[in-house]
């Protein structure tokens, strides 16, 4: 099914007025089919970096296409944690995958998805750290300060104070990877 889908839209591509959307249709795709492929334990790494090529020829078009944004900064994060299950080094990836969240925010400062995306990037990675020994401070740090901002801008959202709970509790961990009392940094 995804094969199909991805052939229509390199079709529609090729039509200069439909240029934009069927690229992002195509970048799209790539990305859900790249998601599925993970979902089944396989190796999304091809199709994620087929999906972020795809959604950069949108960008160059479209700098500020908010699906597009977000679709690459999602592709970026599927080949991090992909990096985390296969073992691989995965800071450059994170790093990767937040920088594109930042800019999403950066260039569509009301979109709410982008910071709840960012802090589930941001605890995803300071996990990934713990799993490996490693001090996961800045990315607990800047989790937390993006669960905060995002609160700003919905201060109701449920599925934020979530992610403050999961944002501290990566707090507490990265204290105890540095043998530091983690009870002072539950409360603070």
């Amino acid at each position: 099914a995804f094969d199909a889908a991805i052939r229509d839209a390199e079709e529609s591509a090729r039509i200069p007025a439909a240029a934009v959307l069927a690229r992002v249709m195509l970048a799209l795709a790539r990305a859900e089919r790249a998601q599925a492929t993970a979902r089944r334990g396989g190796e999304p790494e091809s199709d994620a970096r087929a999906a972020i090529e795809a959604f950069d020829a949108v960008l160059a078009m479209a700098p500020d296409h908010a699906a597009a944004l977000g679709g690459r900064a999602q592709a970026l994060r599927l080949l991090a944690s992909d990096c985390v299950r296969r073992g691989r080094p995965f800071a450059e990836p994170f790093a990767r995958a937040v920088a594109a969240f930042d800019e999403a925010i950066q260039r569509a400062p009301g979109r709410l998805d982008a910071r709840i995306d960012r802090t589930r990037t941001l605890n995803q990675w300071a996990q990934a750290r713990v799993e490996r020994g490693e001090d996961p401070k800045e990315q607990a740090e800047r989790a937390l300060a993006g669960v905060e901002d995002a609160l700003r801008l919905a201060p109701e959202a449920p599925l934020l104070r979530d992610l403050r709970g999961m944002a501290r509790t990566q707090r507490v961990r990265a204290a105890l990877a540095r043998g530091q009392d983690a009870a002072a940094e539950a409360d603070a």
